[in-house]
């Protein structure tokens, strides 16, 4: 019993460091909340005072996703598209990778 149980802690842990090591899981782990109200906001037309949380960010809005995109590494990019991946990604500069939910990674070139 205690080397199943020590077995699926093991596994457990795993996996979430390989998650978190993970640049884009990371990413909408720590600001998927704050960054998915945001992306409603400005989808719906609405452009709110940019938060603290997101000053460092280049954030902006395709016909379909809002994107958000670090100064620090401009090839990176997080998209948010609610309803789902757009055809053309030609505006976000590169193809989306599915995170999770509405969330897509690019790597913009």
């Amino acid at each position: 019993m205690r080397k199943r149980l020590l077995l699926i802690v093991i596994l457990t842990l795993t996996c979430l460091v390989l998650i978190i090591a993970n640049w884009p899981w990371r990413w909408v782990l720590i600001h998927g909340g704050s960054a998915s109200k945001e992306a409603n906001y400005m989808l719906s037309g609405v452009v709110p005072p940019t938060p603290d949380e997101f000053i460092d960010y280049a954030i902006y809005t395709t016909k379909e996703c809002a994107v958000f995109s670090s100064h620090d590494s401009p090839e990176k990019a997080i998209a948010y598209c609610p309803n789902g991946s757009p055809v053309d990604t030609s505006e976000i500069g590169g193809s989306l990778k599915h995170i999770f939910g509405a969330w897509y990674f690019a790597e913009v070139q």
